[in-house]
């Protein structure tokens, strides 16, 4: 099952950020070095329980969701996805999904935008919440910006600065 969590489409993201698209022939080159720039964002998100995409970072889990994910862990209880519980960090029961996320599989870049798709069933459910289970934003920020934040957007626009001035100077 393919999950299309997120596309970072730069037409719609920053005024400046267009100037530069409509110099540059092709993005795919700077999307790719920004691509690596935020992969090390999500991981450091993940490494610091998704205080860099929410304000208070994950909602902690429930006292009885905790005692059973706990017991999962201490018998190293099979999962669904056929993985072994082995850590009680949020979203790293198994840590299945961090690990698709990181993988060269889950990003396409082209020559105007960047997507990131999960192919995990409970993706979108961790990204934007579904019932009784909250938002954990893994990938991005859920607000009206497209999530990037305003530091990913400088770096954005600084990558795609560079390639321009490179440019430029090859004519």
């Amino acid at each position: 099952m393919e999950c299309k969590l997120y596309t970072s489409d730069i037409k719609n993201i920053d005024l400046n950020i267009n100037k530069l698209k409509e110099k540059l022939k092709d993005l795919s080159i700077p999307l790719t070095d920004f691509e690596k720039y935020y992969k090390g964002i999500i991981t450091k998100n993940y490494y610091t329980d998704g205080k860099l995409f929410t304000d208070s970072g994950w909602v902690k889990y429930k006292d009885d969701y905790y005692e059973k994910k706990m017991d999962w862990v201490l018998k190293k209880k099979v999962m669904s996805n056929g993985l072994k519980a082995t850590r009680m960090e949020k979203l790293r029961l198994t840590d299945y999904m961090r690990k698709k996320v990181m993988s060269k599989d889950s990003v396409k870049v082209s020559k105007d935008k960047i997507e990131y798709i999960v192919n995990v069933v409970y993706a979108n459910t961790h990204q934007f919440g579904r019932g009784h289970i909250p938002a954990r934003p893994f990938l991005f920020r859920n607000d009206t910006k497209g999530g990037l934040r305003k530091q990913d957007l400088t770096m954005l626009q600084k990558i795609l600065e560079k390639y321009l001035r490179y440019e430029e100077a090859e004519k």
